[in-house]
């Protein structure tokens, strides 16, 4: 049994966990093409990007995504988390510049109890500097009760 951690019955509807911000920069981005394979001139190819709607480089929704999960399931070690269980429908909604700083947060939209356990259930939201929702998704975790 875990000492301190969080259970189901101390999550509360409407509960936000905020995850560390990160600036995301050309080592990012590269670093996520070299590992994926995804090198789309949009993300990779400077001279292609400034002729872009966005007049330069963006960082690939994915990334923008997997960073901010990643900052989220850090908070969630507060949490008697048994097992992530997925994520819903993604959305990307605005480009991450090179420059960019993103902050994700989480908000509990539904507890369900189970026997000796339960899911809950997180809107994702992760936003820019200036405040802008670039990334809303979903996820749900069991906890123990």
């Amino acid at each position: 049994m875990m000492v301190g951690k969080k259970k189901l019955g101390d999550v509360e509807l409407g509960e936000k966990i905020v995850g560390r911000s990160i600036t995301i920069g050309e080592w990012h981005v590269m670093t996520f093409a070299g590992l994926t394979g995804d090198f789309y001139p949009l993300h990779t190819d400077a001279e292609f990007a400034a002729g872009s709607p966005f007049s330069g480089r963006i960082a690939h929704g994915l990334l923008t995504f997997v960073v901010g999960a990643g900052f989220l399931a850090n908070e969630l070690a507060d949490y008697d988390v048994v097992a992530a269980l997925g994520f819903g429908a993604t959305r990307f909604t605005s480009p991450v510049m090179f420059g960019d700083t993103i902050t994700p947060t989480g908000t509990v939209t539904e507890v369900a109890p189970k026997e000796g356990r339960g899911v809950v259930a997180f809107d994702i939201d992760i936003t820019n500097q200036r405040g802008e929702t670039v990334v809303s998704s979903s996820m749900q975790v069991m906890i123990r009760a």
